[in-house]
């Protein structure tokens, strides 16, 4: 299983970042280089065990974003943290685990913006799900997996009328997403 959702997760990426340059190329400038195995095992000393194959394949291909605005583009309107984000953000809240607020299993991947991480999502490493976490402690299943997350995303840029909900759209060049009905300030549908 663990193979499969690696190449899963990586398709679905590579379907995201070939979208990005046409269409939102100041979301596209944000995107971090993959990171290197070295990199990766000083993840997984920090995280305490073996990434998730589907994690570990998308940060080869993309280890973050940088910058702001245009940077926060994963669906949901979340950043992809880099390898030393993610790092920072589990070492604080397993320094107040003992609260029963952090697990030592949920591996922190993408933040509210590229600097601030009081909310986000994190893969849950024994589950396999994608949850939300906010500022007040609060969690909530959102997806089955990484790759489920990574392909709703692909699947709403290259076809956003065949699904209900949010919308990709530009702001300033940078892919933001949004309802019609209640749009961003300067938020532009991509869908006619």
């Amino acid at each position: 299983m663990g193979e499969w959702e690696a190449r899963q997760a990586a398709a679905a990426w590579r379907r995201v970042e070939s979208w990005l340059p046409a269409h939102a190329p100041a979301s596209f400038a944000t995107l971090c280089p993959g990171a290197g195995e070295e990199d990766l095992a000083v993840a997984e000393g920090a995280f305490g065990r073996v990434l998730p194959p589907s994690l570990t394949a998308l940060w080869r291909l993309c280890a973050g974003v940088r910058g702001g605005g245009p940077a926060v583009f994963l669906l949901d309107n979340w950043a992809l943290m880099d390898l030393d984000a993610a790092m920072g953000v589990y070492r604080a809240r397993m320094e107040t685990a003992g609260d029963g607020l952090w697990k030592a299993h949920w591996i922190p991947f993408a933040s509210y913006t590229s600097v601030d991480a009081s909310s986000g999502l994190y893969l849950d490493a024994e589950s396999g799900e994608v949850c939300w976490w906010g500022e007040f402690g609060e969690r909530v299943p959102r997806f089955a997996s990484l790759s489920v997350y990574l392909e709703e995303t692909a699947d709403r840029l290259e076809a956003p009328s065949l699904l209900p909900g949010l919308e990709p759209g530009l702001i300033d060049g940078g892919l933001a997403w949004g309802y019609r009905g209640d749009p961003p300030e300067g938020w532009t549908p991509l869908a006619g």
